[in-house]
């Protein structure tokens, strides 16, 4: 039976400028994305998500995506691809694009990494206290704190700020960390547009607002695709036709909706690999973040007999839930 596999990353920097980065889930290495390829190449022919869509190949397919149209998407990850002749996909989340300006997470964690042990603080009417002064300490908290935000961000409606953190944030200066600007900044709409002009690589939706559209409302997630696929149009010249949920989150309206607005196919983070019946609306994908070596081995070459009724169950299951 063959299989296909959908990778997904996000930034990707030359080197680790700091430990905080060495630990982020989003986050990898030139030298780590250059591993992933070197044992990817040996199984699979690379593709980008709409010629994989239009044609079938006679060898496995591998997929690279590289979610929200992070800066380094074009300095960084472009230049070293092109060199290797490996086409991917960028599914670009356009406000953040459109604003310029750095997403809310990377805000809250280096705010969050920067105060004094034991500093209190409310989010939402939650009262909080920074941890310890570790990284690993911190980065758990950070998790906990970025919940009740994504929770207080789709209750209020207010996609594009903090609310009640919007000033305290604020008054966090990223200019004496260039690095974060590097890590986490987005491109820009001339780098979007270079980019869309060579073939090998693939510029897709990833909606308009980065929220979850598996918790929002039906309205939110119609007016952040269509305003995704407007802007898109405007800037690059043709609609995109295939789309990625950010956070990976979908429900059966939001899948529905996209499926309506005529896209070919749409990605989630359910981590399994893409077999030709799964349902184009809720296809697989398999993150690129691990740091382990062993790890990224074998996880990349599962075995098509542990698998092939497996990603049926859990595509199933991730469909009962919603």
């Amino acid at each position: 039976m063959l299989m296909n596999l959908i990778m997904y990353f996000h930034s990707v920097i030359e080197y680790y400028p700091d430990e905080v980065q060495r630990q982020s889930t989003v986050v990898l290495s030139k030298k780590e994305l250059q591993y992933y390829v070197d044992i990817l190449s040996k199984d699979y022919e690379f593709a980008t998500i709409t010629e994989s869509c239009r044609r079938r190949s006679k060898r496995p397919q591998c997929i690279l995506t590289f979610d929200d149209g992070h800066k380094n998407n074009a300095t960084v990850v472009y230049p070293f691809l092109r060199s290797r002749g490996i086409p991917f996909t960028i599914y670009l989340s356009t406000n953040f694009v459109n604003s310029g300006n750095i997403m809310w997470h990377p805000r809250l964690m280096y705010w969050l990494l920067n105060l004094k042990p034991n500093t209190s603080f409310t989010v939402n009417r939650h009262k909080m206290t920074a941890e310890g002064d570790g990284i690993s300490e911190r980065l758990q908290q950070f998790t906990q704190l970025a919940r009740i935000v994504n929770e207080y961000k789709l209750v209020s409606n207010q996609f594009d700020e903090l609310l009640d953190l919007t000033q305290i944030i604020a008054e966090f200066c990223f200019e004496n960390s260039p690095e974060c600007l590097e890590t986490y900044g987005p491109m820009s709409w001339d780098d979007v547009k270079a980019l869309a002009k060579d073939p090998d690589v693939d510029i897709q939706s990833h909606s308009h607002h980065h929220f979850q559209h598996g918790l929002a409302s039906k309205e939110s997630v119609a007016k952040s695709v269509e305003e995704s696929i407007r802007m898109l149009s405007s800037k690059i010249g043709h609609e995109p036709h295939h789309f990625c949920y950010p956070g990976g989150s979908f429900n059966r309206t939001s899948t529905e909706i996209v499926r309506g607005m005529g896209f070919l196919s749409a990605t989630t983070c359910i981590p399994f690999h893409w077999y030709r019946y799964n349902d184009m609306m809720l296809l697989p994908r398999l993150s690129g973040h691990l740091k382990d070596p062993d790890a990224i081995r074998a996880y990349t070459r599962f075995k098509v007999s542990s698998l092939a009724k497996g990603a049926l169950k859990i595509g199933r299951q991730y469909w009962m839930m919603q």
